[in-house]
C-alpha cells in the first residue's frame, strides 16, 4: 500500500444533503502521512488547481464527485467537481493560514479535551502531585500520577517495543473540572493529550473508538506512582 497523505474536510452530499467529513488519501504529494486541513499550504510549487476525487456518502452510500480548490498552494475550499468544471480557480482567494486547525484548537480549548499540538514541553520528566501542567489553554493541578508499563512477558515483542513510548498519566483539576492528561515521549517529540476523567484505579481500560476517553493500551498495565 505504501505511504500517503490525507485530505480532511466537510461536504454536503449531493443526493441526501447529509453533511459528512471526508478523509481522502492521496499519493500525489509528499507521501509523508500528513493531514491536510482547510487553510493548510500543501503545494510548495505555489500552484493553482482543483484536486478531484470520488467519495461515498456514509449515510446514503451515493458516490459524490468532489473537488478541493488549491490556490497559490493553499487548500482554500471544497466544491462539487461539476461546479469546478465551470469555475475559474483564480476566483478563489487565499484564507487564514491554518484556518481549520485554528478552529479545531479553539474548540479543544473550550471543551478542554483533545490533543494539544501547541503544547510546549522543554524536557520529558515525571511531574508530581501538587505540580501544575498547562494544556489546551488551561493550567491544571496534578492530583495523581500514573504510568503505563508493558506487561511482563510481552516486552520482547518487537512490534510492541516500536509502538510503546515512555509516558506519564496525570489526574488533574483546573478548579472547575477534572481531566486525565497523558504525556508521552516519541520520535516526533513530547505529545500531550487531555481526556475525560475516566481512570478506574486498579482496573485496566479497554481500547475504545472514543478519542476523548482514556484507555490503557491493551499490552500495558497502569501503575500508580503517586
Amino acid at each position: 500500500m505504501g505511504l500517503f497523505d490525507t485530505f480532511i474536510g466537510n461536504y454536503k452530499c449531493e443526493y441526501c444533503n447529509a453533511l459528512f467529513e471526508f478523509q481522502e488519501q492521496t499519493k500525489d504529494f509528499g507521501e509523508l502521512l500528513e493531514y491536510f486541513y482547510l487553510g493548510d499550504y500543501i503545494d510548495r510549487g505555489n500552484r493553482n488547481y482543483f484536486y478531484d476525487f470520488e467519495y461515498e456518502c456514509p449515510k446514503c452510500k451515493a458516490i459524490n464527485n468532489i473537488s478541493i480548490a488549491i490556490r497559490r498552494g493553499q487548500y482554500v475550499g471544497v466544491i462539487s467537481t461539476a461546479a469546478a468544471e465551470t469555475t475559474n480557480i483564480l476566483e478563489f482567494d487565499n484564507i487564514e493560514d491554518g484556518y481549520q486547525r485554528n478552529r479545531n484548537y479553539d474548540k479543544k480549548c473550550q471543551n478542554k479535551l483533545g490533543k494539544d499540538e501547541r503544547s510546549k514541553v522543554d524536557s520529558f520528566e515525571q511531574r508530581h502531585v501538587g505540580d501544575y501542567i498547562e494544556a489546551l489553554g488551561s493550567k491544571w493541578l496534578i492530583k495523581e500520577v500514573y504510568t503505563e508499563q508493558v506487561k511482563a512477558g510481552v516486552g520482547d515483542n518487537r512490534i510492541i517495543e516500536f509502538i510503546y513510548n515512555e509516558n506519564y498519566v496525570y489526574r488533574v483539576s483546573d478548579g472547575g473540572c477534572s481531566r486525565i492528561i497523558k504525556e508521552s515521549n516519541n520520535m516526533s517529540g513530547i505529545l500531550v493529550r487531555v481526556y475525560e476523567d475516566s481512570i478506574g484505579e486498579g482496573t485496566e481500560m479497554l481500547e475504545m473508538d472514543d478519542y476523548n476517553h482514556y484507555s490503557v493500551m491493551n499490552f500495558c498495565i497502569l501503575k500508580k506512582l503517586e
